[in-house]
């Protein structure tokens, strides 16, 4: 697994490297966005698992195949498939908790959702948060924002803890919740960034919402 400058070089080298190739509209998206084309194949790869009833290993071969991703590709994606199935209660604790304090929201983003709270609860030493960031801010902002509010709000750890609670060890709850909160500082940059790129959103539409 690369580690956070290491992947961060890779998709800017990336991104120089195919400046000057002729390239199709959908791999031309992909380079000008590389956070976003990863992210879309982790959801597309996790929505696909849940329909083949393939082992992992078997789903993720025939995935590559099937979408054509290049080899050098393959380990990342794989990485965050594997860690986001086989840590499912912890992703699961969180997600939920955010369905259930937001019961008229439908679940059209939860796989996004899941992908995100995995990369931020379960995967911060492999990936960082500047990876994390760039994941987040290359998605709509009016999408990630909700979830941001709900998953950095140091109150709501309790509930999580709680859910954790019930499959896993005491001790690695508590050592997780305070991983998490070592981290809230920087996340809630984030969010304040998320924040004022989606109040100039509003401010800025002919329609705009009053809530």
């Amino acid at each position: 697994m690369n580690s956070s400058v290491q992947l961060r070089e890779e998709l800017q080298s990336r991104t120089r490297s195919a400046g000057s190739k002729s390239l199709g509209r959908s791999r031309q998206a992909d380079i000008r966005d590389p956070f976003s084309h990863f992210l879309d194949l982790f959801v597309s790869i996790l929505e696909s698992y849940k329909q083949s009833g393939l082992p992992e290993d078997l789903h993720a071969l025939r995935f590559f195949e099937d979408q054509k991703v290049p080899e050098s590709d393959q380990a990342f994606i794989e990485d965050v498939f594997h860690g986001t199935v086989r840590n499912e209660k912890l992703v699961k604790g969180v997600v939920s908790a955010y369905y259930a304090a937001n019961p008229k929201l439908t679940k059209r983003d939860s796989t996004l959702y899941t992908v995100l709270v995995y990369l931020f609860v379960c995967h911060p030493e492999d990936g960082g948060f500047d990876n994390f960031r760039a994941f987040v801010l290359s998605q709509p902002m009016l999408t990630v924002q909700p979830l941001l509010a709900f998953m950095f709000d140091e109150s709501n750890l309790d509930r999580f803890a709680s859910a954790w609670l019930a499959s896993y060890d005491p001790k690695f709850v508590e050592q997780l919740c305070a991983k998490i909160r070592e981290r809230l500082p920087e996340a809630r940059q984030l969010l304040d960034h998320v924040d004022r790129k989606v109040q100039g959103t509003l401010d800025a539409s002919p329609h705009r919402c009053v809530f």
